[in-house]
């Protein structure tokens, strides 16, 4: 019994294991505690309803002001041509999937030092069972849009690109002014 218990547990971990990484928390289903009215009822759910956007919005600054320290450059770079469907590779050459590839040009330096050509490229670094990841915002943007992209060190191109985020989407007081003072 205590084998066939340790095997069925195993099994389970070992099956659960990559899908618990991409999933997504149910919903919290809101019922009404005992004796709860319908007013203290709702009043009970906006304000968790409140605390978790709350809670999302400190997560966001958070990223955006890690990125915006870890940068070594932030530039905001305007879309100037866009390929639809450039191959995804393995590191055995197979193509596995297909991206996006923005190109872009640098309008304006934030942060850093321009070294190299005033353009890069960003594509999705590549795809998992949650969804394609890497390049930022900037992927699907469209011709003429503006991005704000968080670089590494070196010269400009896509392998240095840590992320790039829509102006609209930057949350952080201090980026906001930096990007409102450089128009």
């Amino acid at each position: 019994m205590l084998r066939h218990s340790i095997f069925v547990i195993a099994a389970a971990t070992l099956l659960c294991g990559e899908a618990v990484a991409c999933s997504i928390r149910p919903p919290v289903q809101d019922v009404p505690l005992v004796g709860e009215t319908a007013e203290a009822f709702q009043q009970r759910v906006e304000a968790r309803r409140a605390q978790e956007e709350a809670d999302r919005q400190a997560r966001l600054i958070a990223f955006q002001r890690q990125t915006w320290e870890e940068a070594s450059s932030v530039v905001i770079a305007r879309v100037v041509r866009r390929e639809e469907a450039v191959p995804l590779r393995n590191d055995y050459g197979e193509v596995y999937g297909r991206s996006p590839r923005t190109h872009l040009r640098v309008v304006r330096w934030l942060k850093g030092q321009a070294r190299g050509r005033p353009s890069f490229s960003v594509r999705y670094a590549g795809l998992t069972s949650c969804g394609p990841f890497g390049g930022g915002d900037a992927v699907d943007g469209a011709l003429g849009q503006d991005f704000v992209v968080f670089l590494s060190a070196g010269r400009l191109r896509e392998s240095r690109v840590i992320n790039s985020l829509a102006p609209d989407r930057v949350i952080v007081p201090e980026l906001r002014d930096v990007l409102t003072a450089s128009n």
